[in-house]
């Protein structure tokens, strides 16, 4: 079947359609022009987009849109961590990419500037709690656009100074 493409981005027009984020790759799949998640929609905006209408058939109504407030924790993107760095961070995986998006009004998969952004996630998705919590006691954070600047050493043996894009520094935790 056939629609008007009505948002700017894929994951506002996959919700429009499936009435879930889950169907993303499905969209994408029967329109083979749009290349990826963060594709830009706004210049086709009016022009016709396939969709199987009997996908969203088969969705059963949402009981509760959003996990209870108990289950939702708030994250404080440290400095060097990209949107994928949050994700594997906070659920263990990056299997709930799109969800964090959608959660958090994000654009694409790529935001520009995300230090110190709070974002919201749904604690019962974390994937291996206890991995989670030792991470999160000992100050782990997965910030793969870090890049090592300085080693400096002292009597205790050495800590490497890691410095982001945005020049701030990020030290390595103690083990």
């Amino acid at each position: 079947m056939q629609a008007l493409i009505k948002y700017t981005t894929v994951i506002e027009e996959v919700i429009a359609l499936y009435g879930s984020s889950d169907f993303s790759v499905k969209l994408m799949t029967d329109n083979p022009w749009i290349v990826g998640i963060d594709f830009d929609l706004t210049r086709y905006q009016g022009k016709p987009i396939t969709y199987d209408s009997t996908v969203s058939q088969n969705i059963p109504a949402p009981v509760n849109q959003q996990p209870a407030p108990s289950n939702i924790y708030r994250y404080t993107v440290q400095p060097g961590q990209s949107l994928l760095d949050v994700c594997i961070q906070i659920y263990g995986s990056n299997d709930y990419m799109l969800k964090l998006i959608t959660d958090n009004n994000l654009i694409g998969v790529s935001p520009p500037n995300l230090n110190g952004t709070v974002l919201i996630f749904d604690s019962t998705l974390i994937a291996q709690p206890s991995l989670f919590n030792k991470n999160k006691n000992k100050g782990v954070v997965y910030a793969t656009s870090a890049v090592a600047q300085e080693v400096v050493y002292s009597n205790e043996g050495q800590t490497i100074i890691y410095t982001s894009e945005d020049g701030s520094k990020i030290y390595t935790p103690e083990s």
